[in-house]
């Protein structure tokens, strides 16, 4: 079925298991992508987030595909969908399944040797990408200047059902401190959350630099929030692009639904 398996062992305090499978090879002139589906309890949901993957245009996509100690989580079912759904543009899958609940932060920071992207994206399972060319979009503006350490777009916040849009979480008035003042996006940072987690796209560089930090050992549930702080105060650089390009079921969580 895939050629290259290789399996990943992890601390004994949560004992799992993770497989990567390797079915493309990768074009050295494009940026590969890795897109990881984070779950926790709202499985339910996760085959939104990843048809949103499947039918993005970008040709150099690695899903990675992690769940966080659900009580019930199919990932028999899940590879299988994948396996008989996915096109010519996911390049790799892998997948992990913690034991048991070790919460975002390290959840995260545990799954990021399975990513070899240039470009990182974190999706909760409860959302999805928005439109089939949002990771093209990102890829083309990191291309465009290779200072760009963080790349973002808005996030559509919507019902339940993911169809009624009830706002946009980046305010019009917070675009142009996004693109030319980091200084003071530290502050308005230090004080509420300027930029989605759905939405915010890492270089290589970033991405390591967040999970080599300490940062993430103390924080359990708000890794985008406080990842975003460390990256403006450390003066790494942030590029908006004004489109939308996911959608949130808004008030709601990785947490929160079962």
């Amino acid at each position: 079925m895939y050629a290259n398996q290789r399996y990943y062992y992890f601390d004994s305090r949560t004992i799992s298991i993770s497989e990567k499978h390797s079915d493309k090879r990768r074009n050295k002139n494009l940026k590969t992508v890795s897109l990881i589906v984070i779950s926790f309890n709202n499985s339910k949901y996760i085959y939104e987030a990843i048809d949103s993957i499947l039918n993005q245009d970008y040709e150099q996509i690695e899903l990675i595909v992690s769940d966080d100690g659900s009580d019930s989580f199919d990932l028999n079912s899940v590879k299988e969908y994948i396996l008989n759904n996915k096109g010519s543009g996911i390049v790799s899958v892998a997948y992990n399944i913690n034991d048991e609940n070790i919460g975002t932060c390290s959840h995260i920071k545990k799954i990021a040797s399975l990513c070899t992207g240039d470009v990182i994206g974190i999706i909760a399972a409860d959302d999805a990408l928005y439109g089939t060319s949002t990771i093209s979009k990102i890829v083309k503006k990191f291309n465009e200047d290779d200072e760009n350490d963080v790349v973002c777009c808005n996030l559509a916040m919507c019902d339940h059902e993911l169809n009624k849009i009830e706002g946009l979480f980046v305010s019009d008035d917070d675009i142009d401190m996004i693109n030319n003042d980091v200084q003071r996006l530290f502050e308005e940072l230090s004080w509420r959350c300027v930029l989605p987690a759905l939405g915010t796209y890492y270089s290589k560089k970033a991405f390591e630099y967040i999970i080599e930090s300490d940062l993430l050992s103390k924080y359990e549930l708000v890794e985008d929030w406080t990842s975003h702080i460390l990256l403006a105060r450390e003066g790494f650089r942030f590029s908006f692009l004004n489109f939308t390009g996911g959608k949130h079921r808004f008030g709601g969580g990785i947490a929160q639904y079962e």
